[in-house]
């Protein structure tokens, strides 16, 4: 896990640039990728987006889909982009929540000392 963790606009446009990438090294033509574009209407096919999915959750160290999202749920490229923003934050909360859990202990240990 990461532990610098990424800003949604980071995260939005890693997204994007990792399906311009995509796009551009399949197409062989540069194109610019908005929030609001569907994923079939620029041609990525459900096997191009598992591949992506596997690239972006080594990159970001989380994998919304193991939770509350479906990648099959994913239409547009906005989609993707809160996926892994929500799963991001979900990261951290869990991340501030064990730091937490570890200060009591340890301030519990040193009263027991």
């Amino acid at each position: 896990m990461r532990s610098d963790k990424p800003t949604t606009d980071e995260i939005a446009r890693t997204v994007r640039a990792e399906i311009g990438r995509l796009l551009e090294s399949t197409r062989r033509a540069p194109i610019q990728v908005l929030d609001a574009d569907r994923l079939d209407a620029l041609g990525v096919t459900s096997i191009e987006l598992f591949d992506l999915a596997g690239g972006l959750e080594e990159r970001f160290g989380v994998d919304p889909f193991e939770g509350s999202y479906s990648l099959s749920d994913m239409r547009t490229v906005g989609d993707l982009c809160s996926a892994y923003c929500d799963a991001c934050a979900d990261s951290a909360a869990r991340d501030d929540l064990l730091q937490s859990s570890r200060r009591r202990a340890e301030a519990r240990r040193r009263q027991l000392r």
